[in-house]
């Protein structure tokens, strides 16, 4: 509960749930303003063109607002440049983000994975690539961990420990039981 200043009519408070994916859905959507208790208002306040993920963002449960609708967002596809024609390339759905990533041969000597806007590029001549290819468990948590990787750091971090806590729960969340 998030408590602000009074105004005239009283105390103005709000409240915010934000649900497990499991329990999202488009009842109830929204932030509850409420004045001295009472629900005076149900709003998404800018949150719907956040596409499915707002679904899990929820006001006060015991009140009967009626339900917002949701725009759909405009879909964006990031140009993926591939190097040689025998690269790989495919989509992933993160909630509303869509990461592109590309599976192209850079070299021996060239890096082991980089970024640009929202494709993650994989070297397949990188040493650790073709180890780890041998093996599938060994490969899956290989491709996870670079790709996971380059997600944390797409987003500007100041602290490259902010950047492993967030590789550490995206990791967490692919392999979670």
């Amino acid at each position: 509960m998030v408590g602000l200043e009074g105004c005239s009519y009283g105390i103005v408070s709000g409240e915010v749930i934000i649900t497990l994916k499991t329990m999202a859905s488009t009842k109830d959507l929204g932030i509850d303003v409420k004045v001295n208790g009472a629900t005076v208002r149900r709003d998404l306040f800018g949150m719907e063109t956040w596409g499915k993920a707002i679904a899990r963002i929820k006001g006060d449960e015991g009140s009967q607002a009626p339900a917002a609708k949701l725009k759909p967002k405009k879909r964006h596809n990031p140009l993926v440049k591939k190097i040689t024609p025998n690269a790989i390339v495919r989509r992933m759905r993160m909630g509303n983000q869509v990461v592109s990533v590309c599976l192209d041969f850079f070299g021996e000597n060239g890096p082991e994975c980089f970024s640009e806007g929202n494709v993650v590029y994989i070297n397949r001549d990188h040493p650790l690539f073709l180890r780890e290819s041998r093996k599938t468990a060994a490969y899956t948590m290989y491709m996870a961990r670079l790709i996971t990787q380059e997600i944390a750091l797409m987003k500007e971090t100041k602290s490259p420990r902010l950047a492993f806590t967030r590789q550490s729960k995206l990791l967490k969340d692919a392999f979670a039981d």
